[in-house]
């Protein structure tokens, strides 16, 4: 850093410092001093502690000392020591804004293709919730929707290509939302569901809901299973734009308790919503992103099926999102 101004006994001393380090215990030095013994010169000074947000969006508290004018004697003022709340949005990437968003009521986050160990999946939430990655045919690739990070995605190969939660989680319906980027210029498949099993098996036990590409049309199918014993009863919305245009698309799914709605957020806008007319059933199971063999679903007939294409960011919640954090999610991919 360049040359610091400091004052010694009424002159001015020019001196360098080879780290922020040094720095610190200068100005702390100064502070303890001129508590100590105040200057005519200088007067008194106080510090303040000042937030921080990191890459992954995070808060961090910053020991950053400011030195402000200490008030007169007798007299009041405004300049005390505060504190400042991280903001909501992070600092505007797609690792920040999901990770803000993640702290209400969240129950994972995962960067597909990031820096993981093995097949690991980490969680990049506070939760640790992390997953399995289970891509025999399935690659790194170094392209994502969020530029200003130059982050990896992964490219599932639609054979039994999936990513997976390590542990079954009790899922009580009521609001959620899930959310992911995706690009695809001719898969279908599941994009993300949660089951009884973490795999697909010949048992074929039915999710509680699950986000696809439909095969015919290339839209979008959010559907939810009722709790109807003694009938298979779903709650579906669909939307009609294509998006195996090879582009980057996100995509939120919702089910709204409160307006009793099922809601598909596409790109940052409402593409479709439906009335959300039975109670989910409640279940213990595992989110799946990527793979499926589950018949006679919604939209999807007997084709239900293994994706095919690239995913960026995969994330959970116990509650709706709101339209603007959605907006804000797409906004720091640009």
């Amino acid at each position: 850093m360049g040359p610091l101004r400091i004052l010694d006994r009424g002159r001015i001393v020019l001196k360098r410092f080879q780290s922020p380090r040094q720095l610190f215990i200068l100005l702390m030095a100064v502070v303890v001093i001129v508590g100590v013994r105040p200057s005519d010169t200088l007067g008194a000074f106080t510090a303040s502690l000042q937030y921080s947000t990191n890459t992954a969006g995070y808060a961090a508290a910053k020991a950053t000392v400011t030195l402000v004018p200490a008030p007169t004697p007798g007299t009041s003022t405004s300049q005390t020591p505060t504190t400042t709340p991280p903001s909501v949005s992070g600092d505007g990437t797609c690792a920040s804004s999901i990770s803000a968003s993640v702290r209400d009521q969240g129950i994972f986050a995962y960067e597909f293709g990031g820096d993981h160990s093995g097949d690991l999946v980490k969680d990049r939430s506070a939760n640790q919730f992390d997953a399995v990655n289970r891509l025999e045919r399935a690659r790194s690739i170094y392209a994502s929707p969020c530029a200003a990070e130059n982050l990896a995605a992964l490219s599932f190969v639609a054979d039994k290509a999936m990513v997976y939660t390590m542990q079954p989680t009790i899922f009580n319906g009521g609001s959620f939302a899930v959310e992911t980027w995706f690009r695809t210029d001719h898969g279908a498949g599941t994009l993300v569901g949660m089951y009884p099993e973490s795999q697909p098996t010949e048992a074929r036990l039915l999710p509680s809901f699950k986000l696809d590409v439909v095969p015919k049309t290339g839209g979008l199918v959010f559907s939810t299973l009722a709790d109807t014993p003694g009938a298979i009863e779903f709650d579906s919305v669909s939307t009609n734009r294509s998006v195996r245009d090879g582009k980057w698309h996100h995509v939120v799914a919702i089910r709204d308790e409160l307006t009793n709605e099922l809601q598909i957020y596409l790109d940052g806008q409402l593409e479709a919503s439906a009335p959300a007319t039975h109670e989910m059933v409640d279940q213990l199971g595992y989110f799946r992103f990527g793979c499926d063999n589950i018949p006679d679903w919604p939209e999807l007939g007997s084709q239900s099926q293994c994706y095919g294409g690239d995913m960026a960011w995969g994330a959970a919640y116990r509650r709706a999102l709101t339209p603007t954090e959605i907006s804000e999610h797409v906004e720091a991919a640009h």
